[in-house]
């Protein structure tokens, strides 16, 4: 319940937008961690099943890393203030 109540101060806090990313992400760290540790067993758990759950999250976390990569290295928009993903010429900038 402490996890519920941090999210939600964080959500209406008046920090900056990058901070209550990161206590979100924290926080959701913190409620997977309890999750494999309660939920799944992990805790009573051999060291083989400790290392299949490490490199599941080692994979997802590569997963994200390169996801927010190429997310960062698209342009916003295009000159013609369009989505960069739309097939638009100087042609249709021009008379648009």
């Amino acid at each position: 319940m402490l996890l519920v109540v941090a999210t939600y101060a964080a959500a209406v806090s008046s920090i900056a937008p990058a901070a209550k990313t990161v206590i979100h992400f924290a926080v959701v760290a913190i409620q997977v961690t309890l999750i494999g540790i309660f939920f799944m067993n992990l805790r009573a758990a051999r060291g083989l099943l400790w290392f299949a759950a490490v490199v599941g999250i080692y994979w997802l976390i590569i997963m994200f890393v390169l996801t927010f990569n190429d997310y960062q290295s698209r342009p916003f928009s295009s000159s013609c203030n369009m989505p960069a993903f739309a097939s638009a010429n100087a042609d249709q900038c021009a008379s648009g």
